[in-house]
């Protein structure tokens, strides 16, 4: 990304408290699908927290299976 944000991004990551080298690329998304942002956001979850067994797993909107 060659954007003249770019310098800005990374200052606001670092804030955050990741540190992005300024040699590493950073992309920027020319669009959002809020369904494919909505599905990292699950699996980033899932993965954080392990909900996958009480989660729907295809979003279809069934009945859970189970309580465990």
């Amino acid at each position: 990304m060659n954007s003249p944000s770019r310098i800005r991004y990374i200052q606001d990551l670092q804030r955050l408290g990741v540190e992005i080298p300024r040699s590493n690329i950073l992309i920027e998304p020319e669009s959002i699908d809020p369904y494919h942002t909505i599905k990292l956001l699950r699996s980033m979850v899932d993965a954080l927290l392990g909900i996958r067994k009480y989660s729907l797993t295809d979003g279809s909107g069934g009945v859970q299976a189970t309580l465990d």
